[in-house]
């Protein structure tokens, strides 16, 4: 019931306005929908909230690469293009290069998928 009269209160008349291209002349519509549903938001500011917020802490736990990132990451890195983009230094690139090493790290198969090898066979 109350979807129903919202949605006749506001949905159907805004939609029109939209496509009309006249939102501009509906300030009282959209005043009386940000009036109705200014009770059930929560607007609070950063600063406000990094207040109430426990004291961060950071753990770094170390972990060695599989030998499989250790071989792509290596390959990665010497290929002719990533040596070209280092050297050139612009900073897209490298970002680019920093995400491929990460996925590396991460985990290998978002940087090189495999085929899945299996003994199963299924029958059409």
């Amino acid at each position: 019931q109350s979807y129903v009269e919202f949605k006749e209160w506001f949905s159907d008349p805004l939609n029109l306005a939209i496509h009309e291209q006249r939102v501009d002349r509906e300030q009282g519509l959209l005043s009386r929908l940000h009036k109705v549903l200014r009770p059930f938001m929560l607007r609070r500011l950063k600063c406000e909230v990094e207040k109430q917020l426990p004291e961060k802490h950071e753990h770094v736990v170390r972990c060695p690469l599989s030998r499989r990132q250790q071989v792509l990451y290596e390959e990665f890195m010497q290929r002719r293009e990533t040596k070209r983009v280092l050297k050139k230094g612009d900073y897209m690139g490298m970002m680019s290069i920093l995400m491929k090493l990460r996925q590396v790290c991460n985990h290998p198969e978002l940087f090189e998928p495999r085929k899945a090898a299996t003994a199963f066979v299924m029958e059409p």
